[in-house]
Order: C-alpha cells, then sequence, then structure tokens
C-alpha cells in the first residue's frame, strides 16, 4: 500500500474492512477510515482527493519499518532505532515522538510504543493529488 492507492486498491491488497468510520465523510471530516482490526491497521481516505490513502495507523508488532518491529519497543529502543526522534509529548504516562523526516508519530503509553501513525511528504502527496484532479 502506498500514499495515494485508491480505496479499490487497498480493498483489492486487504480486503473489506472490518467496519468504516465517516463513511463517504459524512460528517464533514476530511476522511474516511478504514479500519483492519484483525491486522491492526486504519487507513485514511482522503475526500477530498477522490478517496485516496492520505495516512496509515500501525498498532500490529508485525509491522516492520527501517528493519524493526516499533509497536511494544521500550523507549530506549525506540530513541536507539530512530535517532531523529523529537518529544512532542511526555507526561509520565503518555509520551509522543515524532520523526519529520519520516513522516511517523509514535504514541507511547507507560513507556511502550502503542501506536504509529505515518504520514505522506506532503510534497510528494500533493503530487498525486494533483494527478487526480487533471
Amino acid at each position: 500500500m502506498e500514499f495515494g492507492d485508491t480505496k479499490e486498491t487497498l480493498v483489492s491488497k486487504f480486503g473489506q474492512p472490518n467496519s468504516v468510520e465517516n463513511e463517504g465523510c459524512a460528517n464533514g471530516c476530511s476522511s474516511e477510515i478504514y479500519k483492519y482490526s484483525n491486522l491492526g491497521l486504519e487507513v485514511y481516505l482522503d475526500c477530498d482527493a477522490q478517496f485516496v490513502v492520505s495516512g496509515i495507523s500501525v498498532r500490529s508488532e508485525q509491522f516492520t519499518l527501517d528493519g524493526f518491529s516499533p509497536i511494544s519497543m521500550d523507549e530506549s529502543e525506540l530513541v536507539q532505532a530512530f535517532q531523529d526522534l523529537v518529544i512532542e509529548v511526555s507526561d509520565g504516562k503518555f509520551t509522543d515522538y515524532t520523526s519529520d523526516e519520516k513522516g511517523l508519530l509514535f504514541f507511547m503509553r507507560d513507556g511502550l510504543v502503542k501506536r504509529i501513525d505515518i504520514s505522506p511528504n506532503i510534497d510528494k502527496y500533493m503530487e498525486i493529488i494533483n494527478e487526480f484532479e487533471n
């Protein structure tokens, strides 16, 4: 799956989602969300760009990134594996780290990575969106 993939491509790769949030963008938000709970995956589809993949959220330990499986990593392992991280939030229970270079947001709870949000490179994503508009 890649940013800019269509809803049809997503379904052909992963099948029908377990559930769909904000189907057809009924509430006016910018994303329809396909939830694959069996895969620990949520995929955000951009309502303003013909429902192409615009964001990914992962909760599965099966997911690998740069040769690592970040879900359930502790803080020291995460910082060592991804050396460009910056703390966004840290309140004792929750810590959020970002890697702007890679478009990653790591959500930690009680010292362990619980979720990773992946965003596209905005310049490349805008090129993809512009292709759909032409």
